[in-house]
């Protein structure tokens, strides 16, 4: 008799989370914060309803709820308000360009309105790029990081790219340029899935850590703020934190010429040492064959005892050997006999006493 009522929510008409009240031949739907209409279809935009919202930063509108950009110097609290940074905090910044390929599988295409920071399509990516990747980079970094405050720079063509900067807070500052360090260390050109409320984003990261004037490790020094520091010889890293590993190619080479060098002085000691001591043996010998000699002379010929002899064939050989002898000599001491006429004798043998033999002054020389 069409006397039983159909219940209009089964099943549930209502969308996003909402509640159905069934009539006759009807339904109602009681909606959850952040959606409006008939079946609670309609997401509302909170921002547009207060413009109190997000004070120190800029409200962004999500699915459902909305967030805040905070300021530099602001840290995000409850997803939704921004206060100042403690001054017990410390912050280090780091610089990331992230090439987005797709957001909730969708294709990701730079349009005119991403140059414009007021468009939907800009608020909208800034979500993506943004919000997503600092949750990311929550998750990553851990407990001792305590904020990590992201704001778009700008969008550029390339899929999209988004240059973003990542203000990391921490208890002290020696912490917060380690976090910073850790998130350059995730730089990747592999795509990625990023996930944070719901959305996903695939994209790829590359970091660069920014130096200011405190930040800068082993020396280094920030002549430019917001871009790496410069570093020392030997030292890398966006902020010189890497120590050289081993001897850098300038000791190397320095080391190197030193051991060479003093091989090159050792040889020519060794060869400075070897040559005397050949010219040495050379003098000796001769000295030695010419006293065998007039010895020999002497026993065989009476040779001071004889006046014969003087102006014999074989005196005037011992002279002309005692006068070779002589010049050698004075060629390894350096001098020349023949260019010092003001000398007085043919040979450098010391002879005791002073005695005319042969028309020639023979004085004590001592050597």
């Amino acid at each position: 008799m069409c006397e039983t009522n159909i219940n209009d929510c089964l099943p549930n008409p209502c969308m996003n989370g909402g509640s159905c009240t069934d009539g006759i031949d009807s339904f109602t739907c009681s909606c959850v914060a952040s959606y409006t209409g008939s079946m609670c279809q309609t997401d509302v935009n909170e921002c547009e309803l207060s413009s109190s919202l997000c004070s120190n930063g800029r409200c962004v509108n999500l699915d459902g709820s909305y967030t805040c950009v905070c300021n530099a110097g602001f840290m995000l609290v409850n997803a939704n308000s921004c206060n100042a940074l403690p001054s017990s905090l410390s912050t280090s910044q780091v610089t990331v360009k992230i090439t987005g390929q797709s957001l909730n599988g969708q294709i990701l295409t730079y349009t005119s309105e991403l140059t414009n920071r007021t468009s939907t399509k800009f608020m909208e990516y800034e979500v993506a790029f943004c919000y997503i990747f600092s949750q990311y980079v929550r998750e990553q970094l851990g407990s001792q990081l305590v904020d990590a405050n992201c704001i778009v720079l700008s969008f550029s063509q390339g899929s999209v790219v988004s240059d973003v900067q990542v203000e990391l807070a921490a208890e002290s500052q020696s912490v917060a340029d380690g976090l910073a360090v850790s998130l350059s260390a995730l730089s990747t050109n592999i795509d990625q899935n990023l996930s944070a409320n719901g959305q996903t984003l695939v994209a790829s990261i590359s970091a660069e850590v920014q130096c200011d004037q405190t930040n800068c490790q082993n020396g280094g020094t920030c002549t430019s703020a917001g871009q790496p520091c410069n570093c020392p010889a030997g030292f890398t890293g966006d902020l010189c934190q890497n120590a050289p590993q081993g001897l850098s190619n300038g000791a190397i080479i320095g080391i190197a010429l030193g051991v060479f060098g003093f091989v090159l002085v050792l040889i020519t000691c060794v060869c400075c040492v070897f040559v005397q001591g050949v010219r040495r043996n050379q003098a000796t010998k001769l000295m030695l064959a010419e006293e065998r000699y007039v010895d020999s002379s002497r026993q065989n010929r009476g040779f001071y005892g004889n006046e014969s002899f003087n102006g014999s064939e074989e005196y005037d050989s011992l002279e002309g050997r005692r006068y070779a002898v002589g010049q050698a000599l004075d060629r390894l001491r350096g001098t020349d006999a023949q260019h010092h006429g003001d000398r007085n004798f043919k040979t450098p043998y010391v002879v005791d006493g002073s005695e005319t033999y042969n028309g020639v002054e023979r004085n004590p020389m001592h050597y």
